[in-house]
């Protein structure tokens, strides 16, 4: 193996860590079910957890957020 094709697998692994941790960041800051004080757990937790917090993120967001302005048709 070159180490060309190494630093390149290298720097696309980090290239889509960054994608992702992106990715979880905007999605906490646009869920509107959650508070203030969730909301800044989770980028604290994703910023301080790169990958592995994004992922955490992504399973334990809320799903159907309901009484919410794009979800007014929803009711119990």
């Amino acid at each position: 193996m070159s180490p060309s094709y190494v630093i390149s697998t290298i720097l696309l692994l980090m290239a889509l860590g960054a994608v992702l941790t992106i990715a979880a960041l905007v999605s906490v800051m646009r869920t509107p079910a959650l508070d203030q004080t969730n909301r800044i757990i989770w980028v604290v937790v994703v910023l301080m957890l790169p990958v592995i917090g994004a992922i955490a993120w992504f399973i334990a967001r809320p799903k159907n957020p309901t009484n919410t302005p794009s979800n007014k048709h929803f009711t119990h």
